[in-house]
């Protein structure tokens, strides 16, 4: 693995599918979906605090990371001081990067308190690309936090070396909390997020300042099995723009190795370079007892599966990541993407 995640909130519409997608137990009234101040896209998810109200909410990585980079676009719109991006064993947090509400600079905080300060001034109301490279370790630790994807290789806001490890951790990062944890009306919002190991040959590294564009069924793929509630063409199930849950879905009862593949919008003409496909599978087990799913993709001929995804009585959501095209074996082009199909398999 080495592109773990990508996400943007442009196919969501309620703090309930911020909990489904993100995998977040604490979400709370101060996070919305908005479609105020977009970036390229046309959501973002808007943190805020006051009385009463502590916006925030947990990414629960697929694994446990030591070293990692990770990339958000980001929009403040107030003078509140925030946590913003916590990078968190469980709920210890190693590091925290944030912006300084008085200052308007990048700060990064440990244990041992802020360890960084980065020297541009963040003005409110404007969308930055944050990018943050930490290796998580009681001395020889890094923290390095780049904006707005500057090349050089010392051109950075903040380079930190020293303790980054919490005391009584084992030292890795499993969860990505986000949050706007101060009074006074403070205003956060999100939006085109990666978080990449240093595994593999593809993703491995900086990624720069980029978007995640959302991909929708648009006909039948190779594959029809499910049957389609409504029964109108499977597709047409699962092509809206943000989940409807049980108004219309697609459902194999038991059959074992029924698939269902759909044919996808395209990326559109101002794409210049794909860093990796996610596909998204959101399902749900009807009767009781064991029941899971894996993730399709078919590139050409070439067709890849996901991990399993055991299913619960409520709507879950699988990703899975796929830095290069299994058609060919090296990185993705428009034309491999907007040829994809992509879909679900009963596994149990």
């Amino acid at each position: 693995m080495a592109c773990v995640w990508l996400w943007s909130p442009d196919h969501i519409n309620s703090v309930t599918d911020i909990i489904r997608e993100l995998g977040a137990s604490n979400a709370v009234g101060g996070v919305n979906v908005s479609t105020a101040s977009p970036r390229y896209g046309t959501k973002n998810i808007r943190f805020s605090s006051g009385i009463g109200i502590n916006g925030n909410c947990t990414k629960f990585l697929p694994g446990s990371y030591s070293e990692f980079y990770f990339g958000s676009a980001a929009f403040w719109a107030s003078t509140a001081t925030q946590s913003n991006f916590g990078f968190r064993e469980n709920d210890t947090a190693h590091v925290i990067v944030r912006r300084n509400g008085t200052s308007g600079l990048l700060e990064a905080v440990t244990a041992a308190g802020v360890v960084g300060t980065g020297t541009t001034v963040i003005n409110e109301n404007e969308w930055h690309f944050v990018e943050v490279y930490c290796l998580i370790a009681d001395s020889g630790g890094r923290i390095i936090v780049k904006l707005d994807q500057r090349f050089s290789s010392t051109d950075y806001e903040i380079d930190f070396t020293g303790d980054t490890k919490a005391v009584g951790t084992t030292g890795v990062v499993n969860r990505v909390h986000f949050i706007a944890d101060s009074g006074g009306g403070s205003n956060f919002r999100i939006t085109d997020l990666y978080f990449n190991d240093t595994t593999g040959d593809e993703n491995n590294s900086w990624m720069g300042d980029m978007t995640v564009t959302t991909l929708y069924p648009n006909g039948a793929g190779d594959d029809t099995d499910f049957t389609p509630t409504p029964a109108v063409a499977n597709y047409l199930n699962v092509d809206e723009t943000s989940t409807d849950e049980d108004s219309s879905y697609n459902e194999s009862p038991n059959e074992v190795d029924s698939r269902d593949l759909y044919t996808l919008t395209d990326t559109g003409v101002e794409v210049q370079a794909i860093f990796a496909v996610q596909v998204s599978v959101i399902a749900r087990k009807q009767p009781a007892g064991p029941r899971g799913t894996r993730s399709l993709i078919k590139s050409g001929t070439v067709t890849v599966e996901g991990d399993d995804h055991i299913l619960l009585d409520n709507y879950t959501t699988q990703e899975t990541v796929h830095d290069v095209d299994p058609n060919t074996g090296v990185a993705w082009n428009k034309a491999g993407v907007d040829a994809l199909q992509a879909g679900v398999k009963v596994q149990y």
